[in-house]
């Protein structure tokens, strides 16, 4: 076994033993325990900690996609910094120093994505192109209309404290549309390392939208499966660095379902425009659907002007 791999399962046996206890801990401990206590604070930091020792092992050990690598490791340790930060300051104004870090996790990760698809980029055909695009603004339309309404319709007080609570739903909207365009390149079969890197941003959008549902209804409570899904989608954003790449292969577009997406996201952007005429919602979800919409009547036009080509090249 090589060394690589060894340190593979290692990460993974380690992350995950150390997941599963957590989890059990705080969703079955006595709130105010000092088992509870314990495991909320140094076990959470620990996990958190050992994400960035993860991501920034990966960009040391290999020389491949290195950088990308890098700038992961970087919005990671942001993040890690704002949870130890937070834990030990307990700081009152808001927003603080802790919130600036958190929020700089997004777009840093974002530039880490793109860095990594960068590399795959030239095997990706211009339809594949289109679909991801527009894949990626349906998921950002309905994000916008979800997450960054919620905030808008709860949020109250100055104009910092505003612009704040919107940076981390705007922060998902990024994140989701990311990784939904990636998805929908590949085909829908992005492989085990850009599936465990989704499934670690799905898991921040869910964390970040159950709490914002919870804060806005007052329900909010620690040790909750929230406590869990914040250091999962570390661990998995992380993880995703060392998931064996054999079955990372070139795109292709044969054999795909490529009235799928544009369907799909045609549905959602009818949706979320039919939804506003009943109940207004913000103006960039608006702006969102109505672009996924321009999209794929343009990608329609685009196909139909090759089809008609094609019909008079034959005659």
């Amino acid at each position: 076994m090589s060394v690589q791999r060894a340190w593979t399962r290692l990460v993974w046996a380690v992350a995950l033993v150390g997941l599963a206890v957590y989890a059990a801990v705080m969703l079955n401990a006595e709130p105010e325990s000092g088992l509870n206590s314990f495991f909320s604070l140094w076990v959470y930091q620990g996990l958190v900690v050992f994400a960035v020792v993860i991501a920034g092992s990966r960009a040391i050990a290999v020389t491949r996609d290195r950088v990308a690598w890098t700038v992961v490791t970087v919005s990671l340790a942001g993040s890690a910094f704002a949870e130890i930060y937070y834990a030990a300051v307990e700081p009152e104004a808001y927003p603080s120093v802790a919130d600036f870090a958190w929020i700089a996790f997004y777009p840093v990760v974002y530039v880490g994505i793109v860095l990594l698809l960068r590399r795959r980029a030239r095997s990706i055909a211009g339809a594949l192109w289109l679909d991801g695009i527009t894949a990626a603004l349906g998921a950002a339309a309905l994000g916008a209309a979800v997450l960054v309404e919620l905030v808008l319709r709860s949020t109250e007080g100055s104009l910092s404290t505003v612009a704040t609570n919107l940076a981390y739903p705007l922060g998902d909207v990024l994140l989701l549309s990311a990784v939904f365009g990636v998805f929908s390149l590949t085909g829908w079969r992005p492989g085990r390392r850009w599936l465990v890197l989704g499934l670690g941003v799905l898991a921040t959008a869910v964390a970040d939208a159950v709490y914002l549902f919870q804060a806005s209804a007052g329900t909010y409570t620690e040790g909750t499966v929230l406590d869990v899904l914040w250091p999962a989608s570390m661990l998995f954003i992380a993880g995703a660095a060392w998931m064996d790449e054999r079955d990372e292969r070139g795109f292709a577009v044969e054999g795909r379902p490529l009235l799928a997406v544009p369907a799909t996201c045609a549905l959602v952007s009818i949706g979320v425009l039919v939804y506003d005429h009943f109940r207004h919602v913000n103006l960039l979800a608006v702006v969102l659907a109505t672009a996924t919409l321009l999209m794929i009547v343009s990608v329609a036009s685009m196909t139909a002007c090759l089809v008609m080509r094609c019909g008079f090249c034959r005659r």
